[in-house]
């Protein structure tokens, strides 16, 4: 059973739910909680799980069964989405309870273990997520799910969607990067997410996944009605979970390896959208051009 751990790059991403501090274990006091990890646990290593990611947080595990392609959405967005719920009972059989379509805020989603899971999915993806009953029903339990029942949710994030706004702006940013590339970078590929993408070199070893720390070197350009701008506005190595990054990096770095190099055309739903960026040098609804080349990819352990 493949193990990953992620309490502090949840935490570092303002993902993790509740408790405080990057723990080893999760809390003593909390005898419930505690219980409820040894029977998922258990249950992983009895059924050889893999790819599991481990937040000691608060004791979720998860599994990502198939990749996404597009955002991971924020509780403003709506989201379409499909869930299949089990109770875990102790010996580690699983009784169905639930199964729905999901056509609602994220912020609207219920239980809480259930939200946070779609806000760390991309658009496209399924996974199964475990989850200790604090984060599910808790002591009251719900309609046919007893009180501190331990939950396993198969969930599918068919769409993300966007707002009018959203929708004209992303489709304008396209249009103008298309006719760009077309002229000027003509080897640039349409990513369906709507990124254009050129690779200049694929590179060795690791690739990332969203859940992994990544170190890079980068310029960012803005395109412009002009083109690109003249000179980068910011060049720099970051180090950073990609959770933590915008959509475009988590979409396209997975495309390559460790010392591979990319360039790519970021619209700005996929960038900082219709705000400004921290640093008050990118406006809202910019058009983003980076070159990266990724240097360290560092998997949660």
């Amino acid at each position: 059973m493949k193990v990953k751990y992620l309490s502090c790059l949840l935490l570092a991403a303002g993902l993790s739910l509740g408790l405080q501090g990057c723990l080893s274990d999760p809390p003593e006091e909390d005898k419930q909680l505690k219980a409820e990890v040894l029977l998922i646990d258990d249950y992983l290593k009895a059924t050889n799980a893999q790819g599991v990611y481990y937040d000691n947080t608060n004791g979720i595990r998860f599994q990502i069964l198939q990749p996404g392609y597009g955002v991971m959405p924020k509780t403003s967005q709506s989201i379409d989405a499909e869930y299949f719920g089990s109770i875990l009972n102790p010996g580690g059989t699983l009784s169905p309870f639930d199964n729905d379509i999901i056509e609602d805020q994220l912020s609207d989603v219920k239980p809480e273990g259930l939200k946070f899971m779609y806000s760390i999915m991309q658009e496209g993806a399924r996974a199964r997520i475990f989850l200790p009953s604090k984060y599910a029903f808790g002591e009251a339990g719900t309609s046919g799910v007893p009180a501190n029942s331990t939950i396993v949710y198969d969930v599918e994030l068919n769409e993300v969607v966007r707002s009018t706004a959203e929708q004209n702006q992303f489709v304008a940013d396209t249009t103008k990067i298309g006719e760009y590339v077309r002229e000027d970078d003509p080897t640039a590929v349409k990513d369906q997410s709507g990124i254009y993408y050129k690779i200049t070199a694929v590179g060795s070893d690791l690739s990332p996944t969203p859940y992994d720390v990544v170190t890079f070197n980068y310029k960012l350009k803005l395109l412009t009605n002009d083109g690109p701008s003249a000179n980068p506005i910011q060049s720099s190595t970051l180090t950073q979970s990609l959770l933590g990054l915008i959509d475009g990096f988590r979409i396209i770095l997975p495309k390559i390896k460790e010392g591979g190099k990319v360039t790519f055309y970021v619209p700005s739903y996929l960038g900082y959208g219709a705000s400004r960026d921290q640093s008050g040098q990118i406006p809202a609804n910019s058009i983003l051009i980076f070159e990266i080349e990724l240097t360290d990819v560092v998997k949660p352990q």
